[in-house]
């Protein structure tokens, strides 16, 4: 990861300070390392998405995930009758099954109880989220580059450190948070 990193933010900032913070929210080219969720969260819900990867680091996509961790979904989807699992299911059946579409709405990015990788872009500002499990050490940073979207996702895919999957775009609909 940090070869994408290095590539595309001239600084990074670790714990970035409520001073700091209460300046310009995230300037260009500086990448926020160890930060809250729910600043994340504030921030995509403005930014268009044009890729959203799930990583396997904190577990398998054969791990299983307990029903008490996974959200209600819609049951047939699209049908408004939400429905909570009661049992464990794998990690890989979970992305099969909350990805479909019309099964959820307000997507939930913790569903799958590992980090998400989320490329964005407002104008020609590239935004880069990147949701870690234990929710305290969240990354964001925002950049500009001549790099087309394509060249920006493989040189981040091309840095990854852990098997991913990606995630079908439709799924981030309603308030998404982590």
């Amino acid at each position: 990861m940090n070869a994408f990193i290095q590539k595309y933010f001239r600084d990074t900032i670790q714990y970035p300070s409520s001073a700091l913070l209460a300046g310009e929210i995230l300037p260009l080219g500086t990448y926020y390392s160890y930060v809250s969720s729910t600043f994340l969260n504030g921030l995509l819900n403005y930014v268009i998405p044009f890729s959203v990867i799930l990583l396997d680091r904190y577990s398998s996509m054969d791990d299983l995930i307990e029903a008490d961790d996974l959200p209600a979904y819609m049951e047939p989807a699209g049908s408004l009758n939400w429905v909570k699992p009661t049992e464990a299911m794998p990690k890989s059946k979970v992305v099969e099954l909350y990805t479909q579409p019309g099964r959820t709405f307000h997507s939930n990015l913790d569903t799958f109880r590992d980090d998400i990788l989320i490329l964005g872009r407002v104008g020609n500002h590239y935004w880069f989220f990147w949701f870690d499990m234990d929710v305290s050490d969240c990354c964001v940073g925002r950049f500009i580059t001549e790099d087309d979207e394509s060249e920006v996702l493989r040189s981040l895919r091309d840095a990854l450190d852990h098997p991913s999957t990606p995630i079908p775009l439709h799924f981030l609909q309603g308030w998404v948070r982590f």
